[in-house]
């Protein structure tokens, strides 16, 4: 199990609703500085309609859900050290897998998941 402690903002005391927001308005923040882009044009124009895409570090989710309104055919993973903010599994598109196991990215992902994917989403980990 990873320590809570290597994502301080879990202890930063705001709670998790306050978190969860954040986490959504950081979400949206993006969206607005890539004018509405949630991956470069030239990796969009490559995609199958079947793309298998996963989220490292995914939070909420809210990433995966917005993929998932714009490429209906893609199969969507996402994988975070908690799954202290995952939204329920009702509340996802059918598309859209969180996995209860945390996965902290410093250490290997299991071996079904290597080289399975189309599109490897990162968002801000190098300031970690």
């Amino acid at each position: 199990m990873v320590q809570s402690e290597i994502y301080t903002l879990n202890n930063s005391g705001i709670g998790a609703t306050a978190e969860e927001d954040r986490l959504n308005f950081q979400h949206n923040v993006f969206l607005r500085m890539t004018k509405g882009h949630l991956l470069p044009a030239h990796i969009e124009a490559s995609l199958p309609a079947d793309a298998r895409i996963a989220d490292i570090a995914t939070g909420t989710g809210t990433w995966l859900r917005a993929v998932a309104a714009r490429w209906p055919g893609a199969r969507l993973d996402g994988f975070d050290m908690t799954a202290a903010h995952f939204p329920a599994a009702a509340a996802l598109p059918a598309a859209v897998t969180l996995h209860p196991r945390s996965q902290n990215v410093l250490d290997p992902f299991p071996a079904a998941f290597v080289g399975a994917f189309d599109v490897a989403h990162v968002r801000l980990l190098m300031y970690g």
